[in-house]
């Protein structure tokens, strides 16, 4: 068999992550992987790529508005059994020419910026209707595309995201002082795009009236807000409190070393890197969607939600973990049976097993 995976690029994010792996490991099963994208971008996907065993083709169009990409497409998966598109732009070129025998996506998100405008309803159907599968990676994820589109509910199907278990459960800690942290500080970890989806102005925001002079807050990623965070950190003068990594490839040691994972999402269709920071055995502050909530209680971790639009609340729920580590220290156990159900290896065979044709 042969399979093209398709997205926009290979810079930092959960869809670009899952290819780079989901493409590795399906290499040792006898799959040949072509992985192609559509624009720039290289980041940690890029470097984790087996670009040694997978074909990679980056056809680096400047413009997301050109036909030109859906005839290339056709042409570079001709020879391919199956073709899955990741992310929206790639999913819609895709469905212009390929047939729809060879074609599965994967709904990445219980949001984007088509939902509720007439409009994109008819696009997204006549884009939707020239898959043969969709697989959510959530409940959540599922249950807003069929909302959106009752068209797409018989071919939908839930396949959860996975996580390099190992590679989180025996990562040793990094130290501190290469983080520039001090070893009595309590550490917040972040780790997700700095766009306004991840919600980091909020969460800035709520550091100002955290009254726990220990929490220090880690924020791994880069993105297009970046120099705006920086400013707003920079304004409410919390620079000796809040600390910009950028894009890491060591994210696991991080998160050994850290106390807590937050994370203050608007929105996520699954939420990767909380599932990961359960791997890490940290405890979970954690913004109240649904794509968090359904995946996170399914594993029983050490948690607490709050309202990530409410910056007093993030405020409140941060005190109280900070004082709740301080007085009681890290208790968490972590459930490896439970986390067994995200494992990559289970993913990918469920992934393959989607791609036979009924």
């Amino acid at each position: 068999m042969k399979v093209a995976h398709i997205v926009s690029h290979l810079d930092t994010g959960g869809a670009e992550k899952l290819v780079a792996e989901i493409s590795n490991l399906m290499v040792p099963c006898g799959v040949k992987i072509k992985v192609i994208t559509l624009f720039n971008g290289r980041g940690v996907p890029f470097q984790i790529l087996d670009k040694d065993n997978i074909e990679l083709i980056e056809l680096n169009y400047s413009s997301k508005y050109n036909p030109k990409i859906a005839r290339e497409l056709y042409k570079l998966t001709r020879d391919c059994d199956i073709v899955h598109t990741h992310t929206y732009y790639a999913q819609l070129y895709a469905s212009i020419f390929i047939p729809k025998i060879k074609l599965v996506t994967t709904e990445h998100s219980t949001n984007n910026n088509r939902r509720g405008k007439k409009i994109m309803r008819i696009f997204d159907y006549l884009m939707y209707r020239r898959y043969m599968k969709i697989i959510c990676i959530s409940e959540a994820t599922k249950n807003s595309l069929n909302k959106w589109l009752k068209s797409t509910k018989d071919k939908s199907i839930i396949i959860h995201n996975g996580v390099n278990l190992s590679k989180y459960l025996d990562a040793s800690s990094i130290p501190r002082a290469e983080l520039g942290v001090d070893k009595s500080k309590i550490i917040l970890t972040c780790v997700g795009r700095l766009e306004k989806a991840k919600n980091q102005e909020a969460l800035i925001r709520a550091f100002k009236g955290v009254d726990v002079d220990a929490a220090i807050l880690l924020l791994i990623g880069h993105g297009q807000k970046e120099k705006e965070l920086k400013e707003l950190v920079k304004e409410l003068k919390l620079n000796d409190k809040v600390i910009f990594l950028g894009q890491r490839n060591d994210v696991e040691r991080i998160l050994k070393t850290s106390d807590i994972f937050i994370l203050p999402s608007l929105w996520e269709g699954f939420g990767l890197s909380a599932v990961e920071a359960v791997a890490a055995g940290l405890p979970l502050l954690l913004s109240n969607v649904a794509g968090l909530k359904d995946v996170i209680n399914a594993l029983n971790a050490k948690v607490d939600y709050f309202d990530p639009v409410d910056v007093s609340d993030i405020t409140l729920k941060i005190n109280e973990m900070c004082n709740d580590t301080i007085n009681v220290g890290q208790t968490y156990s972590i459930r490896k049976d439970k986390l067994e159900s995200y494992s990559l290896d289970n993913m990918v065979n469920k992934y393959l097993e989607s791609y036979k044709v009924n």
